[in-house]
């Protein structure tokens, strides 16, 4: 049998790359389609879950532009390799801060800061709330702050000598004095307040 030889010409294949999308628990976010090439153009799209809405996009990898991280869908042109995005939300601010503090006693204290008398709490008359003062001379207590991570103005809170067990003030990133002594308290999240010179 004679021998034989075949001559050809072969491209290496086009490389295809992805962006896996993570999130931080509250929602879902997916990119379109799965598989992209280099320059091709990527839509990511974000969808909150129940009671939150999508607050920005994280470059976590990659070399990609995002002109603008709060846009959603968004879309960018695909780098020369795989990028890696994650996707933040933030509970969505209601009309009527009153109607989602469950407890009767703080709703209740909360009521003094409806500046324009409509007999609701805006998110803008609760963000500049500064100084708060939980003393009750009747000796009420309250068993949740559920709620203070929309007054978001807070530098001052004094929520001594009550019955909360959880207090998570990681939105209230203005604080610069809190008393939560003489309580039940447990579990206190002050992770995102950098100014926070006094703790009690």
């Amino acid at each position: 049998a004679g021998l034989f030889a075949i001559v050809g010409k072969f491209e290496n294949p086009t490389p295809l790359y992805t962006v896996p999308i993570t999130t931080d628990g509250n929602g879902k976010a997916v990119a379109d389609p799965k598989r992209f090439q280099e320059g091709e153009t990527v839509t990511i799209t974000a969808t909150p879950g129940e009671g939150y809405r999508f607050r920005e996009w994280a470059v976590e990898s990659g070399d990609i532009a995002l002109t603008d991280l709060t846009l959603n869908p968004a879309t960018f042109a695909m780098a020369p390799g795989n990028v890696s995005i994650k996707a933040t939300f933030e509970p969505d601010i209601p009309d009527d801060i009153l109607k989602v503090i469950p407890d009767p006693v703080f709703r209740e204290f909360c009521r003094r800061f409806d500046t324009d008398g409509d007999g609701k709490l805006s998110p803008e008359e609760a963000a500049v709330v500064d100084f708060m003062d939980l003393f009750f001379p009747l000796g009420e207590k309250i068993g949740s702050l559920e709620g203070i991570e929309y007054f978001t103005g807070l530098t001052f809170l004094d929520c001594s000598n009550h019955e909360i067990t959880t207090l998570d003030l990681s939105r209230n990133t203005r604080l610069t004095e809190l008393y939560c002594n003489s309580g039940q308290l447990t579990s206190l999240n002050i992770t995102q307040c950098p100014d926070l010179l006094y703790l009690y």
